[in-house]
C-alpha cells in the first residue's frame, strides 16, 4: 500500500500490492482497515466504490519496509501496468462517448495517474508511459484536466521514438501543441 500516494480502489489494490499468502487481496485489504493502518477515504464518490488511503506515518514506515525486503522496484512496475490500464479505461470511456465516466474515473485516478507517470520518467521506462501518456493527452484534448499531463510531453515525447506508441504521442502532440 506504500506505493499509492494518493487514494486506492480495492481493485487498484489487488492488482498493485503483491499479497504473500492465498488469502484474497480483499480480506488482506479488510484486516489493514481493521486494524486501522488503512482507512476508507470519506470524501469518495460512492458511485465509483470504495476508496482507500494509508495514513501518511504508517505510509512511510510500509514504504521503508518495502525497500528493506527489495520489493519496491517490482510494486512500482505492478503500479504503471496497473494505472497505464486505467489511462487506456479513461480512453475507452471518452470513445464510447461516456463523458461523466471518463471524468469520474480520471479525477479518483489523478494522484495515482501522475504518481505512475513519475515513475516511468525516474526508471527509465519509457514504454509504461508511452502506454499512458497518449491516451491522458486524448482525455486533456477532450476537457479533462487540459494541460495537467503537460509536464510528462517532454521527457516523453523523444522516448523510443521509433516504437508505434512513440509515433503515436508525437502525433497526439503535434495535435495538443
Amino acid at each position: 500500500t506504500a506505493i499509492f500516494r494518493g487514494g486506492f480502489s480495492a481493485r487498484a489494490f489487488e492488482a498493485v500490492v503483491a499479497v504473500a499468502s492465498d488469502e484474497p487481496a480483499v480480506d488482506v485489504l479488510a484486516r489493514l482497515v481493521e486494524r486501522s493502518l488503512v482507512v476508507s477515504d470519506p470524501l469518495a464518490d460512492p458511485r465509483r466504490g470504495d476508496r482507500f488511503r494509508l495514513l501518511a506515518t504508517a505510509r512511510e514506515r510500509a514504504l521503508q519496509m518495502t525497500v528493506e525486503r527489495g520489493d519496491l522496484a517490482a510494486l512500482r512496475r505492478r503500479h504503471r501496468a496497473f494505472f497505464a490500464g486505467v489511462a487506456r479505461e479513461v480512453d475507452a470511456l471518452l470513445e464510447a462517448g461516456r463523458l461523466g465516466d471518463a471524468a469520474g474515473l480520471e479525477s479518483a485516478e489523478h494522484a495515482e495517474l501522475t504518481t505512475a507517470l513519475d515513475e516511468t520518467v525516474e526508471s527509465g521506462d519509457a514504454q509504461a508511459g508511452l502506454a499512458m501518456l497518449p491516451p491522458l493527452i486524448r482525455a486533456s484534448r477532450m476537457g479533462l484536466r487540459p494541460y495537467a499531463y503537460a509536464r510528462w510531453y517532454e521527457p516523453l515525447r523523444n522516448a523510443e521514438p521509433d516504437s508505434a506508441p512513440g509515433v503515436e504521442l508525437r502525433a497526439a502532440l503535434l495535435v495538443t501543441e
